[in-house]
């Protein structure tokens, strides 16, 4: 039923016997990832989108750090660097826009 073999499920068994609940989840828990990208970059790409874009959007602005500033990193990535650093503010998060309620054509007719 859980799609394990049966020496998951044996391997799973003696880590819980051995340490409990804690056995069972994963050791790389909280730590980084191997394939994080590093900081020196991070703070290069969102200091150029600071000073020369800051506001372009993301996609718009990792097109100029690709094709001008020779910068290789993901949209997604730039997103939730500018989105952390301030930088940006993603759609369901900001402010709804307030609009004049048009008059109904009738009263509109009546008011010329």
């Amino acid at each position: 039923m859980l799609g394990l073999t049966t020496r998951q499920v044996r391997r799973l068994q003696r880590a819980y016997t051995q340490d409990g609940p804690r056995g069972l989840v994963s050791k790389r828990r909280g730590r980084p990832s191997n394939r994080r990208l590093s900081s020196e970059l991070r703070r290069e790409a969102l200091e150029v989108v600071r000073t020369r874009y800051a506001d372009f959007g993301p996609t718009l602005a990792h097109e100029k750090l690709t094709e001008i500033h020779e910068l290789q990193l993901s949209v997604e990535t730039l997103r939730g660097w500018m989105v952390e650093d301030g930088l940006w503010v993603p759609r369901a998060r900001r402010e709804p826009r307030v609009q004049q309620p048009r008059l109904h054509q009738e009263a509109a007719d009546r008011a010329r």
